[in-house]
């Protein structure tokens, strides 16, 4: 097996890695196109028949690779315990070791990625160069903390990007429960999901989290019709058409809660439940129809998509500098060009070098895992919380 390829039972879904691709893919253009005034001079005038104009617009969709990331998230998490509990007629779940995968997985590079941005972030302080877009001004020592332990509201980020991630960290938390009710009624999960969407629109609890969890949550959803092989796969390519389009008709609608509780409206909104399911769908299509998921599986595509979370963490701040510095030099396509090819190739050195050894059957991973398992069975045993649960069909199941 390749040192690359992912060794995790949902990784060797190669259609998978082939959607991440896409996802960080369109997300990378996006940021091309966000940190181009060009670009964005031409997206914010009235629509004309303007070729440049559709090319813009179309490629800056590439924003809900965001949405993308997060179905692929829940579809990843869950897609090993459901593939046991069909087999098997029921499951253990162990939180500690859960808990303590994750924070290996993620955290490391998140902190490499973070601590390169710190330094970047000094040096252009000590030269008094321009700071990249992608980089807040005025980053103080609390922000680095609050960096470091995943709070963001308030903060200054280093790297704008790394939003999402603060998000999905604490998605980790209700992953467990909310695959223990899916597993136990998919009715009160359909209800929950419905209430969700409407709580964020229409009351107070309304926030970023909330908005984007719904997409998480089909994630779930979109794993267990993979391995039932559940009879709507069949019709996912044209669901999928027709939520792309409902996302289009909700773009003007779509908002999140913004600084000082004024709403933010843009087409890229992560809150967009017809983005969501648009996602959902193509995830769903990608496992059921054999020449999606052919060209999904080619090995480019899974390659590019075993890097994508290395090229996500520090792809931002690598394309807003070349755009902000090479657009004299090399034009507006030059800039493009240069700024999105650079940000992929050292993503894919920082994969090789910082993320690569994190993956599950390393020796440094699984040596922090398991010392992070002890402290994680220590701290939920404290606070009274059981390190397994069991979810089964049958009257020995526990939840």
């Amino acid at each position: 097996m390749k040192p690359w390829r992912c060794m995790a039972p949902e990784e060797r879904i190669g259609y998978i890695d082939g959607c991440r691709a896409l996802a960080v893919l369109g997300v990378v253009l996006d940021h091309c196109l966000v940190h181009a005034a060009w670009a964005q001079r031409l997206v914010n005038q009235a629509p004309a028949m303007n070729p440049l104009f559709w090319t813009v617009t179309l490629l800056s969709k590439g924003a809900h690779g965001v949405d993308l990331f997060f179905v692929i998230s829940g579809f990843c998490l869950s897609y090993p315990t459901l593939e046991r509990y069909y087999r098997e007629d029921g499951v253990n779940f162990d939180l500690d070791r859960f808990f303590a995968k994750r924070m290996v997985r993620i955290l490391p590079p998140y902190y490499v990625a973070l601590f390169l941005c710190l330094i970047a972030y000094v040096a252009f302080r000590m030269t008094h160069a321009a700071i990249p877009t992608a980089m807040s001004a005025n980053i103080n020592i609390w922000d680095v903390v609050r960096q470091l332990l995943m709070l963001d509201r308030g903060t200054r980020l280093a790297n704008d990007a790394f939003w999402t991630l603060f998000v999905e960290f604490r998605w980790y938390l209700l992953f467990p429960l909310l695959l223990a009710l899916w597993l136990r009624s998919k009715r009160s999960y359909g209800v929950l999901l419905v209430c969700l969407v409407i709580a964020y629109h229409y009351t107070r609890a309304r926030s970023l989290d909330l908005g984007v969890l719904p997409a998480f949550m089909l994630g779930i959803v979109a794993a267990d019709w993979h391995i039932l092989e559940h009879p709507w796969r069949k019709y996912a390519p044209i669901l999928a058409a027709i939520a792309f389009n409902a996302a289009l008709l909700l773009e003007p609608f779509a908002s999140v809660p913004g600084a000082g509780g004024v709403e933010e409206y843009g087409f890229y909104t992560q809150a967009n439940v017809g983005w969501h399911l648009t996602c959902f769908f193509f995830v769903v299509a990608a496992g059921a129809w054999n020449p999606l998921r052919s060209v999904l599986s080619l090995r480019p595509l899974v390659f590019i998509g075993a890097a994508s979370y290395s090229i996500y963490l520090v792809h931002q701040p690598i394309v807003s500098y070349a755009e902000e510095q090479m657009i004299g030099r090399l034009g507006k396509g030059g800039a493009f060009v240069a700024s999105f090819f650079t940000s992929l190739v050292v993503g894919f050195i920082f994969w090789r070098l910082i993320e690569l050894p994190f993956y599950r059957g390393h020796v440094l991973h699984d040596r922090l895992t398991g010392r992070l398992e002890r402290i994680m069975g220590m701290l939920l045993g404290r606070v009274g919380i059981p390190q397994r649960f069991m979810v089964g069909r049958g009257e020995s199941a526990v939840f």
